[in-house]
């Protein structure tokens, strides 16, 4: 629960989407945005996503919470690295993102 670990961690839910809210917005609300988590808006899968990033002052860890809207649901991404492997583990999650795709759901 306090997101410490010794290397990256990625955790994904699924939140209820609230469609008039825009991805940060709906990220941010999951999460309980501060002010001074920095804001980025990007794309994942061709869809409007979002990224806020924190660092914990205690840890040094960096967590970002990455946001995306799909047709049903926020998919939301939690990845914690420590502050030192920042740079390095940057390429993991940038190729764990390209690989996201949506299809449409089928019954």
């Amino acid at each position: 629960d306090t997101g410490f670990v010794n290397g990256v961690q990625l955790v994904i839910i699924a939140e209820e989407l609230d469609t008039t809210l825009t991805a940060a917005e709906a990220v941010g609300r999951v999460i309980q945005a501060r002010k001074t988590d920095v804001l980025t808006p990007l794309t994942i899968g061709g869809r409007e996503g979002a990224v806020y990033t924190e660092i914990d002052r205690a840890s040094g860890q960096i967590i970002s919470f990455i946001g995306v809207k799909s047709d049903v649901a926020l998919i939301v991404f939690r990845w914690t690295t420590p502050g030192h492997l920042a740079e390095v583990t940057q390429p993991l999650l940038d190729s764990i993102l390209a690989s996201v795709t949506f299809t449409p759901l089928t019954r």
